[in-house]
C-alpha cells in the first residue's frame, strides 16, 4: 500500500516487471516518487534516483514501455553491457490475461529508441514505429530486447569467427532463458528473431546459421556478409528445403547505395552531424548479392514468405536510413498472417 502525506513528501518505492529477484536480469528500478495531493486527486511522480528530475521518456519508445536489466556478464574479458527490453502497448493487461508474444533480439540495442544513448545522436525510433505498426493492425505486439554492443570490440563480436559464436551462444543460453523466464514469451524458434544493421544485420544472420533450435528469423538492414560466411552456406546442400532445422526459417535482408539510377549523396544536410559512411551500403552490395544466390541455391524463393529482398536506391548507412525503412523487415516478419509460410 503506498501512503500519500497530507503535504508534498517523497517516499521511496521500487518499481519491478517480470518476476523481481536477486538473480542477475532482474528488472528492477530504484526510484523516489514524489507524492503530491490536492482535496480530489493524488499524484505519483518518479524522478531519477541521480538527478531528482522526472525520468524522461525517449520519443523513439513510442506507445510502449522501456526497461532496463541488470548487466549481464559475457564473459571472455569482454564487458558487460546494457540490455533494455520494450514492452508492446497493453503488454501488462495481455500478460495477466495468459497471453505470449513473440520476441526480437536486436543488435546495437542503444541505437534502438534513444538518442541520447546513441553513438552518433541519432536512433531508430524503434518503439514509436512498432507501436504505430501495432495500433494499425499490421504487426503482431512483441517484446524487443536490446542489447547493446561492446564499444571497441564490436566488430569482433558480431563477425563471423568464434567470438562471434560465443556472442549468438551467450544470447541464446544466458540472455534468453533470462528474458523468458521474466516475461510472458513465445520461446519456439519460429517465434524468436534477431535484427541489425551493417555487422548486426550479419552477425543476426549467423545466429540462425549457428543456433537454429534458437532462431529462426533473421532482419539483416545493410549487412556486411564475409566470404566465409558465403562459402559456409554453398557448402551444404537443400539446408533449407529438406533440414528440419532450417526448413522454416525466414529471412529479410535490404541494403542502399548508389545504383545506375540513383547515387548517394556525399552530403545531405537532413542527417546532420550523423551522416554516416556513405560508400558503405554500396561497398556492400556484392557480398550480399552473393549470399542472396546462396540462399537461393540452398532452395529458398527470392520474394517469397521466407526471403525477402529490398533495394533502397540512394540512401545512406546511418541510423537515419535504417529509421525510414524499419517499418519493413517489422512488417514483413511479424504481420498478423506473417507465420504462414506458402
Amino acid at each position: 500500500m503506498l501512503f500519500c502525506a497530507l503535504t508534498r513528501a517523497t517516499v521511496p518505492f521500487v518499481f519491478t516487471k517480470g518476476i523481481h529477484t536477486a538473480a542477475v536480469g532482474s528488472v528492477a528500478q530504484r526510484l523516489p516518487l514524489t507524492a503530491t495531493t490536492t482535496r480530489r486527486s493524488c499524484g505519483i511522480r518518479a524522478c531519477s534516483a541521480e538527478t531528482g528530475y522526472m525520468r524522461r521518456k525517449p520519443m523513439g519508445v513510442g506507445a510502449g514501455e522501456l526497461n532496463r536489466l541488470d548487466r549481464i556478464p559475457f564473459g571472455l574479458a569482454m564487458p558487460a553491457r546494457d540490455i533494455w527490453v520494450w514492452l508492446p502497448p497493453g503488454y501488462a493487461t495481455a500478460a495477466a490475461a495468459g497471453s505470449r508474444f513473440p520476441v526480437l533480439y536486436c543488435q546495437d540495442g542503444q541505437n534502438m529508441m534513444d538518442s541520447a544513448t546513441s553513438w552518433l545522436n541519432a536512433d531508430w525510433q524503434l518503439g514509436r514505429i512498432a507501436s504505430n505498426l501495432q495500433q494499425e493492425g499490421r504487426m503482431r505486439p512483441t517484446i524487443m530486447v536490446l542489447i547493446a554492443n561492446s564499444g571497441s570490440l564490436r566488430r569482433i563480436e558480431y563477425g563471423d569467427n568464434p567470438v562471434g559464436r560465443i556472442y549468438v551462444n551467450w544470447m541464446c543460453d544466458t540472455l534468453k532463458p533470462i528474458i523468458d523466464r521474466d516475461f510472458q514469451t513465445l520461446s519456439q524458434p519460429h517465434e524468436t528473431f534477431a535484427m541489425g544493421s551493417s555487422m548486426g544485420g550479419s552477425i543476426s544472420f549467423l545466429a540462425t546459421v549457428w543456433r537454429p533450435d534458437v532462431f529462426g528469423n533473421a532482419c539483416a538492414l545493410s549487412p556486411l556478409f564475409e566470404p566465409q560466411t558465403i562459402a559456409g552456406l554453398l557448402s551444404s546442400r537443400a539446408r533449407y528445403t529438406q533440414d528440419d532445422r532450417f526448413s522454416q526459417q525466414r529471412f529479410y535482408i535490404d541494403n542502399g547505395g548508389s545504383t545506375f539510377e540513383k547515387q548517394v549523396p556525399l552530403f545531405d544536410a537532413r542527417d546532420g552531424s550523423q551522416g554516416g559512411y556513405w560508400w558503405l551500403d554500396t561497398q556492400f552490395q556484392p557480398g550480399i548479392d552473393a549470399l542472396l544466390l546462396a540462399l537461393q541455391a540452398q532452395g529458398l524463393v527470392l520474394a517469397s514468405r521466407r526471403l525477402c529482398f529490398k533495394r533502397y536506391a540512394g540512401e545512406r548507412h546511418n541510423e537515419r536510413a535504417w529509421r525510414r525503412r524499419v517499418f519493413a523487415p517489422l512488417e514483413f516478419m511479424l504481420a498478423p498472417n506473417a507465420s504462414t509460410i506458402s
